[in-house]
């Protein structure tokens, strides 16, 4: 998902609040009136049609390009195992993990609530400024409520963001989820 609007430029269809009629806020998660909550933004915008349209585009492209070197079989292998094998898991590093394992008080916090808080160093300057870039250009405010975590089909994630992987339940994250079919950092470029 990456927001498609132009700088100023409204959503194309207005949707209100089924609770209380107020026009909903693209990056709102609650109603502002009537607290109702609308969902997570970043699954809201990843179904709007012109994202929708645009992954349609990205991932034709990938068959066409399967295509001409001779791969669909392995594509449509590839397809099929993601559809029944794969799963969401988060990297950290292994203090953290293990205050999660110790503590079912603990919530898993993700890079910028911890660096918010205390909780952690901020990366050296150039990595921080390209986090908060790339979170502010898919999620605007909202990119301090994102967890990052990878679809996975052997149970490891990111190394660059600790040793230790969780895969995390379906029940867990369903209905809040939003994939990209990339790194975000990749993505953004």
């Amino acid at each position: 998902m990456i927001p498609s609007l132009k700088k100023g430029q409204a959503q194309t269809a207005a949707q209100v609040c089924p609770t209380c009629g107020e026009q909903i806020i693209e990056n709102a998660r609650l109603c502002p009136t009537c607290s109702t909550d609308w969902g997570p933004p970043n699954v809201r915008a990843a179904e709007r049609k012109d994202e929708r349209a645009a992954l349609l585009v990205r991932s034709s492209m990938a068959t066409e390009s399967a295509k001409r070197r001779d791969c669909t079989k392995q594509l449509d292998s590839l397809k099929s195992t993601v559809e029944s094998s794969s799963h969401v898991v988060v990297a950290m590093p292994t203090l953290n993990a293990r205050l999660l394992l110790s503590d079912r008080h603990t919530i898993y916090q993700n890079y910028e609530t911890l660096v918010a808080s205390g909780g952690r160093v901020a990366a050296p300057l150039p990595n921080d400024v390209e986090r908060a870039s790339v979170g502010a250009l898919l999620f605007g405010s909202t990119a301090s409520a994102i967890r990052y975590g990878v679809l996975s089909l052997d149970g490891f994630g990111l190394p660059t963001y600790g040793t230790v992987f969780f895969k995390l339940r379906d029940v867990a994250i369903q209905g809040r989820v939003s994939f990209l079919e990339m790194n975000s950092y990749q993505f953004v470029e």
